[in-house]
Order: structure tokens, then C-alpha cells, then sequence
């Protein structure tokens, strides 16, 4: 994957979370959480009946809604922790 795609990834996830008014740890939580989820999805059989293009903005769009919900039951300390974690990770995200 290059470098455009996955900042074009990146972008399209923020804009996702930032739909509902939510704080920036907020949004860079539920972006984390949404990144994690994404990787324990199998494409291999979803390639053959769906568009790649279609396919990611659909399962963006699902883990996105996951993670909000998901943040929604999380306390401070949590949505720290994920935070963190993610800052850590990816040094930009918080841009």
C-alpha cells in the first residue's frame, strides 16, 4: 500500500469519526479502535463480490459506527489509554 492510499485511508477514517461531535482524543481514539478492527477482517472472499474501492467504505464505515459505540462505554481512562496507544503508533494522528 502506498503512502498516498494510506493517508487517503487515514483522512477518510478522521471525516468518518468527525461526523458526531466528539472531543479530538474522541476522534483519535475511535480511529484507533476502528484501525485495530480493520485488521482482523478477512477480504479474501469479500474481493471476489465486491469493488475493493466499495468494499473499503463499507467496512469503514462499519468499524467506524463499532468503535463509536464502543466509545461510548469506555471511561477517560480507557479512551487515555487508547490515545496514547495511538499516538504512539502512528506519530501524525494527532494532526
Amino acid at each position: 500500500m502506498t503512502t498516498a492510499t494510506t493517508e487517503q485511508k487515514q483522512e477518510e477514517t478522521n471525516n468518518a469519526a468527525e461526523e458526531k461531535q466528539y472531543t479530538p482524543d474522541q476522534n483519535i481514539a475511535i480511529t484507533h479502535l476502528a484501525n485495530k478492527m480493520l485488521g482482523n477482517v478477512n477480504l479474501a472472499e469479500a474481493f471476489s463480490l465486491v469493488p475493493l474501492g466499495q468494499l473499503i467504505n463499507l467496512v469503514q464505515q462499519q468499524v467506524i459506527e463499532q468503535a463509536k459505540k464502543e466509545l461510548e462505554g469506555m471511561s477517560d481512562e480507557q479512551i487515555n489509554k487508547e490515545v496514547e496507544e495511538a499516538k504512539g503508533m502512528e506519530p501524525n494522528v494527532a494532526s
